[in-house]
């Protein structure tokens, strides 16, 4: 029987796989543990944490995990780098696009660039200080 196992944000859990707590720690799944046969969400995760010469196993439950690291100040003073630092299409480089790939770029919605930017900016900074989730 296959079951399908998500992290937090809905992505499907694969062994081996990077996965990220709140914090941003990685922690990589290497087993799967079934608490209860009769509850088959009830499932923890064995996930490796920490650098290589000092790994320690921890259980994760699948929904205190997620795809992608969160956001973090620094996350954020990097992204506002880049975009300052480059000579041309600013705010193709804040979302770490190159200037000629417009179609997968998130600002490719129909309104400016930078306005779009600058949006993204405000949402960052509104989540991070814990007003919006």
């Amino acid at each position: 029987m296959n079951i399908d196992i998500k992290t937090a944000d809905g992505e499907e859990i694969e062994f081996g796989g990077s996965y990220y707590d709140g914090r941003g720690t990685e922690h990589r799944v290497v087993g799967i543990r079934l608490t209860d046969y009769r509850h088959i969400t009830k499932v923890s995760l064995s996930c490796l944490v920490g650098k290589v010469e000092n790994l320690c196993c921890v259980s994760m439950r699948p929904n205190e995990l997620y795809s992608t690291p969160p956001d973090s100040w620094e996350k954020l003073e990097e992204d506002l780098d880049r975009g300052a630092d480059a000579l041309n299409y600013e705010a193709c480089a804040y979302f770490g696009m190159s200037a000629c790939d417009c179609s997968s770029c998130i600002a490719d919605k129909g309104g400016t660039c930078e306005r779009v930017a600058m949006r993204d900016i405000l949402t960052r900074i509104r989540m991070l200080r814990g007003e919006v989730k």
